[in-house]
């Protein structure tokens, strides 16, 4: 509470946000990198079925390696309803071996 936490992981490769906004408000965001999740699963919305259960089996492999990071945020996600919970898929190209103007 009061600040705001970034966490990173390499095992599951992971990138969380807490952000306190204020006024009792947290945003939270998780991203992961699993392009062949994210291919196979296809839409997004609010509160897809399943989605919180599946970002909680992703922090209960995850806390072992992080700790207390993880700790938190598994407490996030366990306090907020999976109506609550919107999920959407960001697809990348492979990084360029150069970058040129």
């Amino acid at each position: 509470r009061g600040a705001s936490r970034i966490l990173n992981l390499a095992s599951p490769k992971l990138s969380c946000y807490l952000v306190d906004c204020g006024e009792g408000e947290l945003f939270w965001q998780i991203r992961q990198a699993d392009a062949a999740w994210g291919h196979a699963q296809r839409g997004a919305g609010l509160g897809r079925p399943g989605i919180k259960a599946r970002l909680l089996s992703l922090f209960d492999e995850a806390e072992a390696a992080a700790g207390v990071g993880a700790r938190d945020i598994l407490r996030v996600i366990r306090a907020t309803a999976e109506e609550g919970i919107f999920e959407r898929r960001i697809f990348d190209t492979q990084p360029l071996p150069a970058w040129s103007s």
